[in-house]
């Protein structure tokens, strides 16, 4: 791995631990980014395909997480459910 990369035209030292594979991916994958922005948008600035990379990139992130939490997201939704009824049944009582 490089001690610097080279992205939008901006020379970025890199000094990580990381993983070197997972830096050569994880590059890779912001370089496709931005290919992909330049093409369907060729007017864009650096900044505006920067940023449009970033809200990409994070809305996977985003969608994954969302992905890998549904068990999770039940059971709290069950529990606010439980809470709401314990309190309507309180309600009821008085």
């Amino acid at each position: 791995m490089a001690d610097s990369v080279e992205l939008l035209g901006v020379n970025i030292p890199v000094k990580t631990g990381e993983d070197p594979e997972l830096i050569e991916r994880s590059l890779r994958l912001v370089e496709d980014k931005i290919e992909t922005i330049k093409t369907k948008a060729p007017q864009a600035s650096r900044l505006q395909v920067a940023l449009l990379v970033s809200l990409n990139l994070a809305g996977e992130l985003t969608a994954a997480e969302i992905e890998d939490r549904p068990a999770e997201l039940t059971d709290e939704l069950l529990n606010r459910f439980e809470q709401i009824q314990k309190k309507m049944k309180a309600i009821e009582e008085e």
